[in-house]
């Protein structure tokens, strides 16, 4: 929902106020939508021009951090938010974490599920089930290939990001 989008957006320009280098992918959606709230937010962004499955696109991003503004890249070549290709432009750019808003968090039992290590997450699979199954396993396999933290939310939840980010046990 607009108001979740918008204070999430609002949270990532104190983010990036703080000095935290951002790079926005759109999956779905508009991109033109994305930078124009970005702009809107006073976030100091730049679109990559190249989709994120381009190689062209690591070193365009990594220019635009390098002028101290964050980088908003069209996503929505790969198949979804955990796909090989996000992890390899993920890893190409060097990121701390990968964080994906998504319509709803994963759920473990009915619950959602917290703090999962990369080494326990298979064995949590059949609890999560579906489509939450196939996220748990994309976020495990991102940590083995070298992403630091992966973060799976649910965006539609306002206050995601900082409950997620500065809380001991996080709400994803």
């Amino acid at each position: 929902p607009e108001p979740a989008v918008a204070e999430t957006l609002l949270d990532l320009a104190v983010l990036e106020d703080l000095g935290v280098k951002l790079v926005l992918g759109v999956l779905g959606g508009d991109l033109k939508d994305l930078f124009d709230w970005t702009l809107e937010c006073e976030i100091m962004a730049a679109r990559v021009s190249k989709p994120i499955t381009d190689p062209a696109a690591v070193r365009e991003t990594l220019d635009i951090l390098g002028r101290g503004q964050s980088a908003v890249v069209d996503a929505s070549s790969a198949g979804g938010p955990l796909e090989a290709s996000v992890v390899d432009f993920a890893l190409g750019v060097g990121v701390a974490k990968v964080i994906t808003l998504l319509e709803e968090a994963i759920l473990i039992d009915g619950a959602p599920a917290h703090a999962i290590r990369a080494a326990d997450a298979i064995a949590q699979i059949p609890r999560a089930g579906g489509a939450g199954g196939v996220l748990l396993a994309a976020a495990a396999e991102a940590c083995r290939r070298g992403v630091p933290r992966v973060h799976v939310l649910n965006g539609r939840r306002q206050g995601v990001l900082v409950d997620e980010l500065f809380s001991n046990e996080g709400v994803g």
